[in-house]
C-alpha cells in the first residue's frame, strides 16, 4: 500500500516539518518485537513534530508494535473514508504483549501516586526552543564582556597604547610614592582608590580611582600613572573607555540592585538551560549520528560547552548573591572601611605612617603575594586598605592602623568573616585560574568560543520557526 512515510524496523524516528497528503496511508510503520541489526537498549519510537497529514485514503498513521509515539503541534484531517468501518485516523495495532520496561524510551519515570509521570524529549525540546532566544543573548553578552573583563589589561594596551602602556624597568612605585605624586601635582584630587596590574601584565600603568567632591567617595574620575617612570600619563572619566564599559555590563552594575536580581535569574536560567541541553542531548545520541551541518556542530561541541556553562554561570551565579550579600551586611572589608573620619582622626593626620610603610606591614602579614589594589585613609576612609591575590586569583585584604602602622587584620576574600572555605575557590573556579594563568587564557578563549557555538542553536531555532510557519 502507498504510504507518504513507510517505516519497517527503523528505530527512534524523529519527523519535523513534514506535509503528507493524498496518500493511502500518512504514515505506515511495521515493527517485530526485536529488530535484527539493532541493540537491545534500541527501543523503536516515533516522533512527528509541525507536520500535516491530511487526505489519507485509509489512515492518517497506522502501526504495528510501535514501543513509542509522539505527536505534537500536527494536524490530522480528512483521513480515512469510513471510521466504522475500521479506518480510523490513527491506528496502533499490537501483536505482542508489551515489556514496560522497552515501552516509551525516551521518558523518564519518576514515583508519583497512583502511576508514573513522564516527561518526553518533545517536551524538553520544546521548553528549550522557548527559552532559547533570551538565555542565548544573555550568555553571549555575558561571555563576551566576561572574556574582555579577563583580559583587559592586555586589552587596554592594545587599544590606547599611549594611556595605559608603560615601559616597564626600574622597580615600580609603591603606592606611597604614588600619592606622593598626586599630592604633589594633583593637589585637589581625592584618592578614592588606586588598582595596580595582574602579575601577568606587569606593563600596564597603575589606576587611580577618585574625585574632586569632598561631600561623597568620589570615583568619577580616573589618572593613569606610570609607576616606572613617576609621571601621571592622563586624567580621564572613570566611564571612558570600551573595556571598562564592558566589564561593568559583565557585573551588571550600571543597573543597580535590579540589575542583581535580573543577573540571578538569568544565570540560574542558564544553568537549567544547560541541563536541560544535555539531557536531551543523551536521549536523542542515537538518532542524531547522522546529523550534519548546524546540527551536527551544535550537538559535537554541546557536551563541552554546557559543562563550561554550567561551572561559568553557576560560580558567576553564586558570586553574584555571595557579594550583594556580603556588601548589604556589611562583612567587606573594603566597604566596611569607608566612613567619615573623626576630628581626632583629622587632627592626627600629620603623624600617619606613609604608604610605603602600611605596605611593608602587610606585605610582613601576607608573605610575598602580588598587590593588586590600594586604599589610602581620608575624608571617606579609616585605615589604610590593601588588596592582594595569588597565583589562583585568591584574595586576601588587609587593614592596617594608619597612626602606628599596626595590622587590624587580615581577611581571606576581602570579608570580616566567611570568606575562606569554598568562598575564596568561587573567583578561581569562575575565571579559570584555578589551574593558573594559563587557565583564564583558556576560560577566555573558550568563553568566547561558547558564544559563537550559542549562535548555531540561534540557527537551529530559526530553522524550526520558519517550518512551523511554512506548515
Amino acid at each position: 500500500d502507498a504510504a507518504g512515510v513507510f517505516l519497517q524496523n527503523a528505530g527512534q524516528v524523529f519527523l519535523r516539518g513534514m506535509v503528507l497528503s493524498d496518500n493511502e496511508f500518512g504514515v505506515r510503520i511495521r515493527n517485530t518485537e526485536t529488530t535484527p541489526g539493532l541493540p537491545d537498549s534500541t527501543k523503536q519510537s516515533f516522533t512527528l513534530d509541525t507536520s500535516i497529514v491530511q487526505d489519507s485514503d485509509i489512515r492518517g498513521l497506522d502501526s504495528q508494535n510501535l514501543m513509542g509515539l509522539e505527536i505534537a503541534d500536527s494536524t490530522f484531517d480528512n483521513n480515512g473514508d469510513d471510521a466504522a468501518a475500521g479506518r480510523e485516523s490513527i491506528l496502533l495495532d499490537y501483536t505482542v504483549r508489551l515489556d514496560p520496561e522497552r515501552v516509551c524510551p525516551d521518558k523518564y519515570r519518576f514515583a508519583a501516586p497512583g502511576g508514573t509521570m513522564a516527561i518526553s524529549t518533545l517536551t524538553l525540546r520544546r521548553w528549550h526552543r522557548r527559552f532559547a532566544l533570551v538565555l542565548g543573548i544573555f550568555f553571549i553578552v555575558q561571555g563576551l564582556t566576561g572574556a574582555i573583563s579577563q583580559q583587559r589589561f592586555w586589552l587596554l594596551q592594545a587599544t590606547a597604547p599611549d594611556t595605559y602602556r608603560v615601559e616597564s624597568g626600574p622597580p615600580a612605585a609603591p603606592p606611597g610614592d604614588v600619592v606622593a605624586l598626586l599630592n604633589q601635582q594633583k593637589p585637589d584630587f581625592k584618592i578614592a582608590h588606586m588598582m595596580y596590574p595582574a602579575a601577568t601584565s606587569p606593563n600596564t600603568a597603575v589606576i587611580v580611582m577618585g574625585g574632586r567632591d569632598a561631600a561623597k567617595h568620589d570615583m568619577s574620575r580616573m589618572i593613569l600613572v606610570d609607576q616606572y617612570n613617576g609621571r601621571i600619563i592622563t586624567e580621564q572619566s572613570s566611564m571612558a573607555g570600551w573595556v571598562g564599559l564592558a566589564s561593568a555590563v559583565h557585573k551588571w552594575l550600571i543597573f543597580g540592585v535590579p540589575g542583581k536580581i535580573i543577573l540571578t535569574l538569568l544565570g540560574t536560567g542558564v544553568v537549567l538551560f544547560s541541563v536541560l541541553g544535555m539531557i536531551i542531548w543523551w536521549r536523542t545520541r542515537q538518532t542524531s549520528r547522522n546529523a550534519r551541518g548546524v546540527v551536527r556542530l551544535h550537538r559535537t561541541a554541546g557536551i563541552i560547552a554546557a559543562l563550561f556553562i554550567i561551572s561559568v554561570a553557576g560560580t558567576g551565579t553564586w558570586l553574584n548573591l555571595t557579594t550583594w550579600a556580603e556588601k548589604s551586611s556589611g562583612r567587606s572589608v573594603f566597604a566596611s572601611n569607608m566612613k567619615m573620619a573623626s576630628p581626632h582622626d583629622a587632627m592626627h593626620a600629620g603623624h600617619m605612617v606613609d604608604g610605603n610603610t602600611a605596605l611593608a606591614a602587610a606585605r610582613k602579614a601576607v608573605g610575598n603575594l602580588h598587590l593588586i589594589a590600594f586604599g589610602p585613609p581620608g575624608p571617606h576612609a579609616e585605615n589604610y586598605w590593601f588588596a592582594f591575590m595569588d597565583w589562583q586569583l585568591r584574595r586576601v585584604d588587609v587593614l592596617i592602623k594608619p597612626m602606628d602602622g599596626s595590622v587590624i587584620g587580615v581577611y581571606p576574600t576581602g570579608l570580616t568573616s566567611g570568606g575562606d572555605g569554598a568562598r575564596e575557590w568561587l573567583f578561581p573556579v569562575h575565571s579559570g585560574y584555578i589551574i593558573g594563568p594559563v587557565g583564564g587564557v583558556i576560560y577566555s578563549v573558550i568563553g568566547a568560543s561558547v558564544s559563537l557555538w550559542v549562535l548555531t542553536g540561534f540557527v537551529m531555532w530559526r530553522r524550526q520557526r520558519r517550518s512551523k510557519r511554512n506548515v
